[in-house]
Protein backbone atom coordinates (compact mmCIF):
# COMPACT_ATOMS: atom_id res chain seq x y z
CA UNK A 1 0.00 0.00 0.00
CA UNK A 2 1.53 3.22 -1.28
CA UNK A 3 1.87 5.59 1.81
CA UNK A 4 -0.82 8.57 1.49
CA UNK A 5 0.78 12.02 -0.32
CA UNK A 6 0.84 15.61 1.87
CA UNK A 7 -0.43 18.63 0.15
CA UNK A 8 -0.50 22.01 1.00
CA UNK A 9 -2.03 24.80 -0.82
CA UNK A 10 -1.29 27.85 -0.67
CA UNK A 11 -3.29 31.07 -1.08
CA UNK A 12 -2.58 35.01 -0.93
CA UNK A 13 -1.95 36.96 2.34
CA UNK A 14 -4.17 40.55 2.22
CA UNK A 15 -1.84 42.53 3.70
CA UNK A 16 -4.43 46.00 3.17
CA UNK A 17 -7.56 47.71 2.67
CA UNK A 18 -10.52 45.87 1.64
CA UNK A 19 -13.01 48.02 -0.09
CA UNK A 20 -15.81 45.93 1.00
CA UNK A 21 -15.13 47.22 4.44
CA UNK A 22 -14.90 50.61 3.73
CA UNK A 23 -16.44 53.72 4.91
CA UNK A 24 -16.63 57.12 4.97
CA UNK A 25 -14.36 58.63 8.10
CA UNK A 26 -12.38 55.85 8.30
CA UNK A 27 -8.81 56.35 8.96
CA UNK A 28 -5.86 54.13 7.73
CA UNK A 29 -2.76 54.76 9.45
CA UNK A 30 0.31 53.11 7.83
CA UNK A 31 3.16 51.39 9.71
CA UNK A 32 5.46 51.64 7.45
CA UNK A 33 8.65 54.75 7.41
CA UNK A 34 10.56 55.74 4.78
CA UNK A 35 13.93 57.91 4.58
CA UNK A 36 14.36 59.62 1.83
CA UNK A 37 17.83 59.50 1.20
CA UNK A 38 19.82 61.81 -1.19
CA UNK A 39 19.55 58.34 -3.49
CA UNK A 40 15.96 59.68 -3.73
CA UNK A 41 16.27 62.68 -4.78
CA UNK A 42 19.00 61.91 -7.45
CA UNK A 43 16.92 59.00 -8.92
CA UNK A 44 13.91 61.76 -9.30
CA UNK A 45 15.92 64.27 -10.60
CA UNK A 46 17.60 61.62 -13.39
CA UNK A 47 13.29 61.38 -14.49
CA UNK A 48 11.81 64.57 -13.88
CA UNK A 49 13.51 68.13 -15.06
CA UNK A 50 14.17 70.05 -12.34
CA UNK A 51 15.75 73.27 -12.87
CA UNK A 52 14.62 75.57 -10.34
CA UNK A 53 17.34 76.11 -7.62
CA UNK A 54 15.40 75.76 -4.61
CA UNK A 55 15.20 72.31 -5.33
CA UNK A 56 18.55 72.12 -7.07
CA UNK A 57 20.73 73.76 -4.86
CA UNK A 58 22.17 74.03 -1.10
CA UNK A 59 23.52 77.53 -0.92
CA UNK A 60 20.79 79.10 -2.89
CA UNK A 61 18.08 77.12 -0.44
CA UNK A 62 20.36 78.97 2.37
CA UNK A 63 20.54 82.11 1.40
CA UNK A 64 16.72 81.60 1.27
CA UNK A 65 17.18 81.10 5.08
CA UNK A 66 16.03 77.13 4.70
CA UNK A 67 18.36 74.14 5.75
CA UNK A 68 19.64 73.33 2.46
CA UNK A 69 17.96 72.61 -0.67
CA UNK A 70 14.41 71.00 -0.48
CA UNK A 71 12.63 67.92 -2.36
CA UNK A 72 10.83 68.91 -5.37
CA UNK A 73 6.78 69.14 -4.91
CA UNK A 74 6.27 66.05 -7.69
CA UNK A 75 8.51 63.54 -5.10
CA UNK A 76 6.63 64.60 -2.10
CA UNK A 77 3.34 64.04 -3.80
CA UNK A 78 4.00 60.72 -5.28
CA UNK A 79 5.01 59.38 -1.80
CA UNK A 80 1.96 61.28 -0.12
CA UNK A 81 -0.35 59.04 -2.38
CA UNK A 82 1.52 56.13 -2.97
CA UNK A 83 -0.34 53.30 -1.10
CA UNK A 84 1.25 49.82 -0.38
CA UNK A 85 -2.42 48.81 1.21
CA UNK A 86 -4.40 49.62 -2.25
CA UNK A 87 -6.98 46.60 -2.93
CA UNK A 88 -4.34 44.33 -5.04
CA UNK A 89 -7.46 41.91 -5.76
CA UNK A 90 -9.66 44.44 -8.08
CA UNK A 91 -8.39 46.46 -11.12
CA UNK A 92 -8.31 50.03 -9.72
CA UNK A 93 -7.96 53.60 -11.54
CA UNK A 94 -6.64 56.89 -10.52
CA UNK A 95 -9.02 59.58 -11.38
CA UNK A 96 -7.08 62.57 -9.77
CA UNK A 97 -5.96 64.53 -7.41
CA UNK A 98 -7.59 67.88 -5.77
CA UNK A 99 -5.98 70.42 -2.83
CA UNK A 100 -2.15 68.92 -3.29
CA UNK A 101 -0.96 71.04 -0.74
CA UNK A 102 2.97 71.48 0.41
CA UNK A 103 3.05 72.27 4.46
CA UNK A 104 6.48 72.13 5.02
CA UNK A 105 9.79 71.61 3.46
CA UNK A 106 11.41 67.90 3.03
CA UNK A 107 14.89 67.33 3.38
CA UNK A 108 16.80 64.21 2.43
CA UNK A 109 17.14 62.68 5.65
CA UNK A 110 13.81 63.01 6.70
CA UNK A 111 11.87 60.15 7.37
CA UNK A 112 8.06 60.15 6.54
CA UNK A 113 4.95 58.21 7.77
CA UNK A 114 1.67 58.46 6.38
CA UNK A 115 -2.08 58.60 6.96
CA UNK A 116 -5.16 58.45 4.48
CA UNK A 117 -8.86 59.07 5.74
CA UNK A 118 -11.65 58.30 3.46
CA UNK A 119 -13.20 61.56 2.73
CA UNK A 120 -15.94 59.93 0.09
CA UNK A 121 -17.89 57.16 -1.76
CA UNK A 122 -19.88 57.65 -4.42
CA UNK A 123 -21.19 55.71 -7.58
CA UNK A 124 -19.80 56.76 -10.65
CA UNK A 125 -22.23 58.41 -13.17
CA UNK A 126 -23.34 55.01 -14.60
CA UNK A 127 -24.10 53.82 -11.48
CA UNK A 128 -22.16 50.44 -12.31
CA UNK A 129 -18.62 51.32 -10.60
CA UNK A 130 -17.27 53.62 -7.45
CA UNK A 131 -15.46 56.72 -6.76
CA UNK A 132 -13.46 56.96 -2.87
CA UNK A 133 -11.96 60.12 -1.91
CA UNK A 134 -8.74 59.75 0.35
CA UNK A 135 -7.57 62.45 2.00
CA UNK A 136 -3.45 61.80 2.07
CA UNK A 137 -1.20 62.59 4.96
CA UNK A 138 2.10 62.68 5.32
CA UNK A 139 4.02 63.66 8.54
CA UNK A 140 7.93 63.95 8.96
CA UNK A 141 9.95 62.48 12.04
CA UNK A 142 8.66 65.36 14.53
CA UNK A 143 5.16 64.24 13.79
CA UNK A 144 4.98 67.39 11.62
CA UNK A 145 2.41 67.37 8.75
CA UNK A 146 4.57 68.38 5.76
CA UNK A 147 2.13 67.49 2.92
CA UNK A 148 -1.69 67.05 2.07
CA UNK A 149 -3.63 65.96 -0.77
CA UNK A 150 -7.23 64.37 -1.58
CA UNK A 151 -6.50 61.06 -4.48
CA UNK A 152 -10.10 59.76 -6.11
CA UNK A 153 -9.88 56.74 -7.36
CA UNK A 154 -12.20 54.55 -9.35
CA UNK A 155 -13.00 51.07 -8.67
CA UNK A 156 -14.89 48.72 -10.74
CA UNK A 157 -17.37 47.89 -8.10
CA UNK A 158 -19.77 48.99 -6.59
CA UNK A 159 -19.27 49.99 -3.21
CA UNK A 160 -22.54 49.04 -0.75
CA UNK A 161 -25.02 51.33 -1.04
CA UNK A 162 -24.87 52.30 2.89
CA UNK A 163 -21.39 52.98 2.82
CA UNK A 164 -22.41 55.88 0.13
CA UNK A 165 -22.10 59.32 1.48
CA UNK A 166 -22.83 62.22 -1.50
CA UNK A 167 -21.17 65.05 0.53
CA UNK A 168 -17.51 65.01 1.76
CA UNK A 169 -17.17 64.07 5.11
CA UNK A 170 -15.59 66.92 6.92
CA UNK A 171 -14.98 68.93 4.14
CA UNK A 172 -13.11 71.91 4.95
CA UNK A 173 -10.32 74.61 3.19
CA UNK A 174 -6.93 73.01 2.39
CA UNK A 175 -4.25 73.78 4.89
CA UNK A 176 -2.25 76.40 5.24
CA UNK A 177 1.81 75.90 3.78
CA UNK A 178 4.32 77.41 6.75
CA UNK A 179 6.34 76.89 3.60
CA UNK A 180 4.86 79.71 1.66
CA UNK A 181 4.73 82.03 4.19
CA UNK A 182 8.47 81.64 4.89
CA UNK A 183 8.60 82.63 1.21
CA UNK A 184 6.51 85.43 1.49
CA UNK A 185 7.94 86.73 4.57
CA UNK A 186 11.87 86.00 3.28
CA UNK A 187 12.34 85.59 -0.33
CA UNK A 188 12.11 89.23 -1.17
CA UNK A 189 15.14 90.16 0.99
CA UNK A 190 17.62 87.19 -0.56
CA UNK A 191 16.53 86.78 -4.21
CA UNK A 192 19.70 86.88 -6.19
CA UNK A 193 19.71 88.50 -9.83
CA UNK A 194 18.57 86.04 -12.42
CA UNK A 195 18.45 87.16 -15.61
CA UNK A 196 17.10 84.29 -17.57
CA UNK A 197 13.84 85.05 -16.39
CA UNK A 198 11.01 84.69 -18.72
CA UNK A 199 7.96 87.75 -18.39
CA UNK A 200 4.97 86.18 -18.73
CA UNK A 201 1.58 87.42 -19.99
CA UNK A 202 -2.18 86.34 -19.10
CA UNK A 203 -3.75 84.31 -21.46
CA UNK A 204 -0.51 83.25 -23.03
CA UNK A 205 -0.21 79.53 -24.05
CA UNK A 206 3.13 78.18 -23.72
CA UNK A 207 3.97 74.55 -25.72
CA UNK A 208 6.97 72.71 -23.96
CA UNK A 209 9.80 71.45 -26.25
CA UNK A 210 10.41 67.92 -23.39
CA UNK A 211 8.84 65.15 -24.23
CA UNK A 212 9.85 62.13 -22.64
CA UNK A 213 8.86 58.78 -21.78
CA UNK A 214 8.73 57.33 -18.27
CA UNK A 215 10.31 54.10 -19.55
CA UNK A 216 9.80 50.23 -18.38
CA UNK A 217 12.74 50.58 -15.62
CA UNK A 218 12.04 53.30 -14.71
CA UNK A 219 8.63 53.14 -14.03
CA UNK A 220 9.18 49.69 -12.27
CA UNK A 221 12.14 51.67 -10.17
CA UNK A 222 10.07 54.80 -8.86
CA UNK A 223 6.72 52.31 -8.15
CA UNK A 224 8.69 49.71 -5.91
CA UNK A 225 10.99 52.61 -4.25
CA UNK A 226 7.83 54.33 -3.33
CA UNK A 227 6.11 51.15 -2.20
CA UNK A 228 3.25 51.04 -5.07
CA UNK A 229 2.29 47.68 -4.76
CA UNK A 230 -0.76 47.14 -7.58
CA UNK A 231 0.01 44.53 -10.17
CA UNK A 232 -1.43 46.87 -13.12
CA UNK A 233 2.10 48.49 -12.14
CA UNK A 234 4.61 45.99 -12.63
CA UNK A 235 3.46 42.70 -12.92
CA UNK A 236 4.01 41.64 -16.51
CA UNK A 237 2.73 38.23 -16.47
CA UNK A 238 -0.56 39.10 -15.55
CA UNK A 239 -0.90 42.07 -17.92
CA UNK A 240 0.59 42.81 -21.57
CA UNK A 241 3.15 45.20 -21.89
CA UNK A 242 0.32 47.85 -23.08
CA UNK A 243 -1.64 47.36 -20.19
CA UNK A 244 1.10 48.06 -17.58
CA UNK A 245 -0.23 52.10 -16.10
CA UNK A 246 2.47 54.62 -15.03
CA UNK A 247 0.92 55.52 -11.65
CA UNK A 248 -0.83 58.69 -12.12
CA UNK A 249 1.85 60.94 -9.68
CA UNK A 250 4.23 60.42 -11.93
CA UNK A 251 2.18 61.18 -15.21
CA UNK A 252 1.36 64.41 -13.21
CA UNK A 253 4.91 65.19 -12.67
CA UNK A 254 6.28 64.45 -15.88
CA UNK A 255 3.51 67.00 -17.33
CA UNK A 256 4.92 69.48 -15.08
CA UNK A 257 8.60 69.15 -15.22
CA UNK A 258 8.52 69.50 -18.94
CA UNK A 259 7.17 73.21 -18.08
CA UNK A 260 9.92 73.69 -15.57
CA UNK A 261 12.79 75.34 -18.38
CA UNK A 262 9.88 77.59 -19.45
CA UNK A 263 8.19 78.61 -15.85
CA UNK A 264 11.60 79.00 -14.27
CA UNK A 265 12.23 80.28 -11.50
CA UNK A 266 9.44 78.82 -9.57
CA UNK A 267 10.29 78.76 -5.84
CA UNK A 268 6.99 77.20 -4.41
CA UNK A 269 3.58 75.46 -6.25
CA UNK A 270 0.44 73.78 -4.99
CA UNK A 271 -2.04 71.98 -7.03
CA UNK A 272 -5.95 72.74 -7.31
CA UNK A 273 -6.76 69.56 -9.12
CA UNK A 274 -5.91 66.97 -11.22
CA UNK A 275 -7.61 64.96 -13.88
CA UNK A 276 -6.44 61.69 -15.68
CA UNK A 277 -7.90 61.61 -18.91
CA UNK A 278 -6.03 58.48 -21.11
CA UNK A 279 -3.80 56.07 -19.73
CA UNK A 280 0.06 56.19 -19.80
CA UNK A 281 2.04 53.30 -20.51
CA UNK A 282 5.77 53.16 -19.50
CA UNK A 283 6.84 53.93 -23.27
CA UNK A 284 4.47 56.57 -23.59
CA UNK A 285 6.12 59.71 -24.21
CA UNK A 286 4.88 62.29 -22.63
CA UNK A 287 4.68 66.06 -23.54
CA UNK A 288 3.01 69.39 -22.01
CA UNK A 289 1.83 72.78 -22.78
CA UNK A 290 0.87 75.38 -20.42
CA UNK A 291 -1.72 77.70 -20.15
CA UNK A 292 -1.52 81.55 -18.38
CA UNK A 293 -4.97 82.00 -16.82
CA UNK A 294 -3.48 85.25 -14.73
CA UNK A 295 -0.53 86.57 -13.04
CA UNK A 296 -0.36 88.98 -9.81
CA UNK A 297 2.35 90.70 -7.68
CA UNK A 298 2.35 88.63 -4.57
CA UNK A 299 5.37 90.34 -2.52
CA UNK A 300 8.15 92.36 -3.70
CA UNK A 301 10.15 90.42 -5.89
CA UNK A 302 7.40 87.10 -6.25
CA UNK A 303 4.48 87.14 -8.26
CA UNK A 304 2.43 84.23 -8.49
CA UNK A 305 1.06 82.35 -11.35
CA UNK A 306 -2.56 80.52 -12.11
CA UNK A 307 -1.93 77.86 -14.56
CA UNK A 308 -3.23 75.29 -16.26
CA UNK A 309 -0.61 72.50 -17.67
CA UNK A 310 -2.16 69.73 -19.36
CA UNK A 311 -0.10 66.42 -20.39
CA UNK A 312 0.04 64.53 -23.89
CA UNK A 313 0.96 61.59 -25.12
CA UNK A 314 3.26 60.41 -28.06
CA UNK A 315 2.95 64.32 -28.92
CA UNK A 316 5.44 66.10 -30.58
CA UNK A 317 4.42 69.11 -28.86
CA UNK A 318 6.17 72.02 -30.63
CA UNK A 319 6.03 70.52 -33.62
CA UNK A 320 2.58 68.92 -33.89
CA UNK A 321 0.52 71.81 -32.08
CA UNK A 322 2.54 74.50 -33.90
CA UNK A 323 -0.24 76.69 -35.70
CA UNK A 324 -2.96 74.35 -34.15
CA UNK A 325 -5.96 76.40 -32.78
CA UNK A 326 -7.21 74.31 -29.07
CA UNK A 327 -10.22 75.60 -27.40
CA UNK A 328 -10.22 77.84 -24.34
CA UNK A 329 -12.36 75.82 -22.37
CA UNK A 330 -9.39 72.43 -22.18
CA UNK A 331 -7.54 74.83 -20.31
CA UNK A 332 -10.22 77.53 -18.52
CA UNK A 333 -12.59 74.66 -17.53
CA UNK A 334 -12.17 71.54 -14.85
CA UNK A 335 -13.72 69.23 -17.52
CA UNK A 336 -14.42 65.49 -17.13
CA UNK A 337 -13.24 63.24 -19.48
CA UNK A 338 -15.91 62.35 -21.66
CA UNK A 339 -16.54 66.20 -21.81
CA UNK A 340 -13.35 66.83 -22.56
CA UNK A 341 -12.77 63.96 -25.40
CA UNK A 342 -15.91 65.09 -27.54
CA UNK A 343 -14.16 68.91 -27.16
CA UNK A 344 -11.35 67.56 -28.45
CA UNK A 345 -12.71 65.23 -31.29
CA UNK A 346 -14.73 67.84 -32.63
CA UNK A 347 -12.35 71.16 -32.41
CA UNK A 348 -8.86 69.55 -32.32
CA UNK A 349 -8.80 65.81 -33.78
CA UNK A 350 -4.95 66.12 -33.94
CA UNK A 351 -5.39 65.24 -29.82
CA UNK A 352 -7.61 62.76 -29.30
CA UNK A 353 -6.72 60.02 -27.00
CA UNK A 354 -3.74 61.64 -26.58
CA UNK A 355 -4.56 63.93 -23.78
CA UNK A 356 -3.22 62.26 -20.26
CA UNK A 357 -3.69 64.78 -17.60
CA UNK A 358 -4.83 68.34 -16.89
CA UNK A 359 -3.39 70.29 -14.06
CA UNK A 360 -4.80 73.19 -12.24
CA UNK A 361 -1.78 75.13 -10.27
CA UNK A 362 -0.79 77.93 -8.41
CA UNK A 363 2.78 79.15 -9.06
CA UNK A 364 4.97 81.41 -6.76
CA UNK A 365 7.66 82.72 -8.99
CA UNK A 366 10.57 84.83 -8.86
CA UNK A 367 9.06 88.27 -10.79
CA UNK A 368 11.42 89.78 -13.54
CA UNK A 369 9.62 92.57 -12.64
CA UNK A 370 10.48 92.81 -8.98
CA UNK A 371 14.07 92.19 -10.37
CA UNK A 372 13.95 95.21 -13.00
CA UNK A 373 12.54 97.23 -10.01
CA UNK A 374 16.14 96.81 -8.10
CA UNK A 375 18.48 98.20 -11.32
CA UNK A 376 20.17 101.42 -10.67
CA UNK A 377 18.93 104.19 -12.91
CA UNK A 378 21.93 105.27 -14.64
Amino acid sequence: MLPTKKTVVGASMLRGLDLKEAYVGMQVDVPFQLTLSEGYRDLWQGCFFTLDRLYTSTPFAESMKFDEQILPFGLILNDAVSMSHVDATREVLEVGFENAVYLKPVYAGDTLTKSFVIKNLRPTQDAKHSIIVVECQLYNQNDEMVFSADKLLLFYQLTHPSRILRQPHNASPPPKSAFLEHLKQNGQDFLPANSPLAVLQPGQLILHDATKPIGKSMNMMLSTLFRNMHPMLHNYKRYKENEIVVPGALVASAACAASARALFEVLYESMEWCNFINKVAPLDAIGAMTYVRSIRQLTEGLEELQVTTVGMKNVDVTRDLKGVELPIELFTEQLMPSSLEELIGSQSPVLKDKIVCVVSRTLVRQSPYGQMSNVPLL
